[in-house]
């Protein structure tokens, strides 16, 4: 049996893979760590799973803060964001920790996310083999497709840091040239051809929920118009100030059954054909969804693909416009601007892609891929196979 160690920066959506693959490790019998944040990994871990905290220089309150800051952030300020104010100074206040921490563990294996640059340099400082998640396809290619002075500078940044800790090479490393595992497949990213052998792409590793909230199901069932949800992530719920009156303006009293995830207090009221909580049991609901309203953001797009649910796609920032031009041009979504859309616009889009037998067809076609793909199994057998060599 081998020792394997993912090492996750403190985001949610980088974990979720891990948990579904870590899962399927342990049961096989093998030895599964998680370096990370306690903050986000407590009690997610499945059982057996070793929690090994990582110790940032920096504490809680700097990444409440950055949340903060970020929230308030957009467009190409919002890349910016991430890499200078985020990325970078995460894995330099986390090397020492994943340095000592991977010492005393001593893997056999070191799966690094993308975006945790210290696990990386640490697995090439140390001879170890390293396996690289890819938890969102937008982390192979370029940040925004057209403008290659952004690629080469998101590309010289992870270099010059590399070259802080003895990397001498020109090229960034955050993606393993022993496996790379990419959690979507080519009918959202299209020629994976242009990718090398070491590229694999599994498809989503969806992961079931630890807690499911309440939820007025009979309500939800009995409904017999389209069911629409509409959802812009946690990370996004500031922005849905300006953003959930548009929809009660679209669809209130409409022929139209809306499921909204967001703080009530963002409707003047709330109107009969619609059901609005913080929180909702998301998995289950998808099922007999429709469709999906949000923000593009990997996760949501990927959970309602799986369930062969076309999208209208409103990206805000990061690798959201990435993600939504990949909905696009599969043909499994319809996009808007986030700032600038109107209600009446968002209505006639959503009538658009409800009406368009193209989209639930395209959206089959995706899910079909998924599962031929085999998601966190798939990636489970891939990273025992290269323990084995």
């Amino acid at each position: 049996m081998a020792k394997f160690v993912f090492i996750v920066p403190p985001l949610q959506g980088h974990i979720n893979p891990t948990l579904s693959t870590g899962t399927d490790l342990l049961r096989l019998g093998h030895e599964v760590a998680w370096i990370g944040h306690e903050f986000i990994l407590r009690g997610k871990l499945p059982s057996h799973g070793q929690l090994i905290p990582v110790n940032d220089k920096k504490d809680y309150s700097y990444y409440e803060t950055l949340a903060e800051k970020s929230k308030r952030i957009s467009g190409l300020l919002s890349l910016k964001f991430l890499y200078e104010d985020i990325l970078v100074p995460l894995a330099k206040s986390t090397y020492d920790s994943i340095k000592e921490s991977v010492e005393k563990y001593q893997p056999d294996l070191i799966i690094n996310d993308q975006q945790a640059w210290a696990a990386h340099i640490v697995a090439i400082q140390k001879g170890i083999k390293y396996a690289t998640f890819c938890t969102t396809s937008a982390g192979i290619i370029e940040p925004l497709e057209g403008f290659t002075k952004i690629t080469e500078w998101e590309e010289q940044i992870i270099v010059n840091l590399q070259k802080e800790y003895g990397i001498h090479s020109e090229k960034k490393l955050n993606n393993s040239e022993l496996l790379t595992v990419v959690f979507s497949t080519q009918a959202l990213i299209s020629d994976i051809n242009r990718f090398p052998a070491w590229f694999k792409f599994v498809g989503p590793a969806i992961s079931s929920r630890p807690a499911e909230p309440e939820f007025p199901w009979e309500k939800f069932r009995s409904a017999q118009s389209p069911k629409i949800l509409i959802t812009l992530g946690t990370v996004n719920q500031e922005k849905g100030k300006d953003f959930f009156p548009k929809v009660y303006e679209a669809f209130k009293n409409k022929d139209m059954f809306i499921i909204c995830i967001a703080p009530p207090e963002f409707f003047p009221i709330i109107p009969g054909n619609f059901i609005v909580q913080p929180f909702i049991p998301q998995l289950k609901i998808l099922e007999s969804l429709d469709l999906v309203i949000c923000h593009a953001g990997h996760n949501t797009v990927c959970e309602a693909l799986a369930h062969a649910v076309p999208l209208v796609v409103c990206p805000i920032k990061d690798d959201q416009y990435t993600i939504a031009t990949q909905c696009v041009k599969a043909g499994v979504a319809e996009r808007i601007k986030f700032a600038r859309f109107k209600s009446d616009m968002l209505f006639e889009t959503v009538k658009k892609v409800l009406s368009d037998k193209k989209y639930k067809f395209n959206a089959e076609k995706v899910m079909e891929s998924f599962k031929k793909a085999g998601g966190s199994q798939k990636a489970t057998e891939l990273l025992i196979e290269l323990t084995n060599h």
